[in-house]
């Protein structure tokens, strides 16, 4: 991707059988040398279907 061009990430997440709060942190490598990985802090709630 060229330099200040957007992307998109896809991240997968295995839950456990409770509903619960998560928060995950997600390392991206890049090129850029001066940012060479990025963290990506993912917040997420899990809820359990009929419910």
């Amino acid at each position: 991707m060229p330099a200040g061009g957007e992307g998109r990430i896809e991240v997968g997440l295995t839950a456990a059988a409770k509903a619960e709060k998560m928060s995950k942190t997600v390392t991206v490598y890049t090129n850029d040398k001066s940012n060479p990985k990025l963290y990506l802090k993912v917040i997420a709630t899990v809820t359990l279907q009929g419910q």
